[in-house]
C-alpha cells in the first residue's frame, strides 16, 4: 500500500476510535459509488453525520486547506447519492475531522480537530 493510503487508513481507523469515544455509533466506513467515496458515516444520537477524514504528516500541507471547491462538491455529491439509496429520511449534517500525525504509524503528538457542520449547501 502507498505511504499515502497508509496514512490515510491510520487516519479513517483514529477518527472512528475518536467518534466512538464521543459516543457516536458507526454506521459506514469507506461507502463507494463510482468514483465518489464517504469515509465515514455515524450517528450522533438521531442525528446522521457524514465526516470527512483529513489526515496529514506534521510537515505536510495544512489538510485544512485540502478541501477544494471540487472536493467539497464531490463529498456532497456523495452524501445525495448515500441519502437517496438508502431512503434516509432523518436530519444529518456534514463534518470533517482534521488529524495531523508527527508519524504514519504513531499517535504521540497527534492534533485532532472535529468540525460539526462544516460543509453547508452555500459551500458546493
Amino acid at each position: 500500500m502507498a505511504e499515502h493510503n497508509e496514512l490515510g487508513k491510520n487516519g479513517e481507523d483514529f477518527a472512528v476510535n475518536f467518534l466512538e469515544g464521543k459516543g457516536y455509533q458507526i454506521i459506514d466506513r469507506n461507502w463507494r459509488c463510482g468514483n465518489l467515496e464517504l469515509d465515514i458515516v455515524a450517528l450522533d444520537g438521531d442525528t446522521l453525520v457524514f465526516v470527512e477524514v483529513k489526515t496529514r504528516h506534521s510537515d505536510y500541507i495544512d489538510p485544512r486547506t485540502s478541501m477544494s471547491r471540487s472536493k467539497i462538491r464531490n463529498f456532497v455529491n456523495a452524501v445525495t447519492l448515500y441519502i437517496k439509496r438508502k431512503q434516509v429520511v432523518t436530519d444529518f449534517r456534514l463534518d470533517v475531522i482534521i488529524i495531523v500525525m508527527q508519524s504514519e504509524f504513531e499517535s504521540k503528538g497527534m492534533y485532532v480537530e472535529h468540525y460539526e457542520d462544516a460543509i453547508l449547501p452555500t459551500d458546493v
